[in-house]
């Protein structure tokens, strides 16, 4: 016995050792440096304006990457890096920005390095080659030329985009930015919305502020100053046109073409009157040349974004996706089995509560994980059209429950999981009627969570993320408030008694009037908000 002993604490020991080894390895693992680009040609630029330019740092090793410090081969050449620490698969970005002015108004061609010094131990220095053509204001800019005053106050053009997207940052590369540095704009700011949430919230703000509506927001805006916004891969000639537009042809413009290959049309809209197609091919001079002939009759609409229309929808679709039979049912079953081993009125109230803040909870959670894969989808207005849809079909399957019950596909909790769910609130405990609230909140979920999808798709395409977080709550209140006014309506047997045979006799009324207002709010959601 103490030789079995003795041989399992070595094997233990062993065991440790080899552990603690492989532990020590993996810490020691290096971190590799990749650029996103070593050469940058940062084009043609007068010698009054500085230009920048972003790369990205990408560690791509098994360990972390440290960024030991950045140089330049000049002074007129500065680098920021915005972290210098990278875990492994971390992104940092490295903005350069080359001055002309520092060289008191020099031109020609210059070449400048960048030196970035990190922890990979294979490559512990990497450059980038920068080169920029220098020349004095009015010389070697081609005959695109806009009025002066509009890119003085145009401010800087930015770009907000999807870094996974590599077509349309090429679009951006290869067809806007060399019409911007014609017209003597600088170059784009990128700003990447989906690994960095919080330019997806500016990007919200920035269009709610300048009353872009959401059905004229593309996967890819380009803000040239607040004038003239791009929406998608708007084509070469419009773009190229409204550069060089008189500054008096429009105050501010809005061009929209979300597909990505094979458009046939575009439309634009100044802010005025309504929204106008064309034909891919036609010129923006046309609606130009509209705006200016009815000018003096276009009025500003209304913001087609003002989130005071998203409240009574988001309180009203709540109200109506609560007024669910199967949680109904449930809630009864449990309040008669409270009653029946004799529990106190307050025991029977409190743990009511806790069986519906459970689903509170449940859907809550739903509503945040559908909302984060809304944003990383990117797809906004797409859910939003789905969900409305589905909305709509759901409805229809609620109206066919009434006329033809016998049909199959029905908008009900599982059989599976029905005994499970008893099973639980059998037990009469409060750990139990959390337990059962929460599943109760998962089951459901298939029967009513076609509005749930639609209106997360909307929040997401109309709001900020934390501002559609705060909806979501009001959405859930409202959700749960038809469990609350039963709640409070059951303090006695009789009433509860009267309350389950209104529901039993009513049950299919109430699933023919909440199909028929799915098919309404999904219809107002298609029609009015998508």
């Amino acid at each position: 016995m103490p030789g079995r002993l003795l041989r399992i604490r070595v094997l233990l020991g062993l065991a440790v050792t080899l552990l603690l080894l492989a532990g020590c390895a993996s810490g020691n693992t290096p971190g590799r440096i990749e650029l996103s680009a070593t050469e940058a040609d940062l084009g043609t630029i007068p010698n009054t304006e500085p230009v920048s330019r972003t790369f990205e740092i990408r560690n791509v090793g098994q360990g972390p990457l440290e960024i030991a410090g950045v140089s330049t081969s000049c002074g007129c050449t500065t680098a920021e890096v915005s972290s210098r620490y990278l875990p492994p698969g971390g992104r940092a970005r490295l903005t350069v920005t080359f001055d002309p002015r520092t060289h008191g108004g020099e031109t020609g061609a210059f070449l400048r390095q960048v030196y970035v010094r990190s922890s990979d131990p294979d490559r512990p220095e990497v450059a980038i080659t920068l080169r920029v053509t220098v020349v004095a204001p009015g010389e070697g800019v081609p005959a695109l030329s806009p009025d002066p005053s509009t890119v003085s106050s145009a401010g800087p053009v930015v770009v907000y985009y999807n870094r996974a997207c590599a077509d349309c940052l090429q679009y951006v590369q290869e067809t806007v930015v060399p019409l911007l540095r014609g017209a003597g704009y600088p170059d784009p700011v990128y700003k990447d919305y989906i690994n960095e949430p919080a330019n997806r919230t500016e990007l919200l703000a920035r269009s709610d502020a300048l009353g872009v509506p959401p059905n004229l927001q593309s996967h890819l805006t380009i803000f040239i100053g607040d004038r003239i916004i791009l929406e998608g891969h708007v084509p070469e000639h419009v773009i190229a046109d409204l550069l060089a537009a008189p500054s008096d042809a429009f105050e501010r413009i809005v061009v929209y073409q979300d597909r990505m290959s094979g458009a046939t049309e575009y439309t634009v809209w100044a802010f005025r009157g309504e929204p106008q197609t064309y034909p891919i091919d036609t010129p923006v001079s046309q609606y130009l040349a509209y705006l200016k002939a009815h000018g003096a009759h276009l009025t500003t609409p209304p913001a087609l974004n003002d989130r005071r229309s998203l409240l009574p929808l988001v309180l009203a679709s709540g109200f109506l996706d609560g007024l669910n039979p199967c949680a109904f049912a449930v809630l009864l079953f449990f309040i008669a089995f409270l009653f029946s081993i004799r529990r106190a009125a307050s025991t029977i109230w409190a743990m009511g509560l806790i069986y519906i803040a459970a689903i509170y909870l449940a859907y809550f959670l739903i509503g945040l994980g559908l909302m984060q894969a809304v944003v990383f989808a990117g797809e906004h207005h797409l859910m939003a059209r789905i969900g409305s849809w589905l909305v709509i079909l759901l409805g229809l399957v609620n109206v066919k429950d009434y006329f033809f019950p016998q049909l199959p596909i029905h908008l009900r909790i599982p059989t599976i999981a029905h005994g499970t769910i008893q099973d639980w609130l059998r037990r009469a405990t409060f750990p139990a009627a959390a337990v059962g609230g929460f599943l109760v909140g998962l089951c459901t979920f298939p029967c009513s969570g076609g509005i749930y999808v639609a209106i997360v798709g909307l929040l997401a395409a109309k709001t900020t993320y934390w501002q559609g977080v705060g909806y979501l709550g009001l959405y859930n209140l409202m959700f749960v408030a038809p469990l609350m006014l039963i709640l409070a309506g059951v303090g006695n047997r009789r009433v509860m008694h009267r309350i389950r045979l209104i529901e039993q006799s009513s049950r299919r009324w109430v699933r023919l009037a909440t199909g028929l207002a799915m098919i309404a709010i999904g219809a107002v959601i298609l029609i009015w908000f998508v």
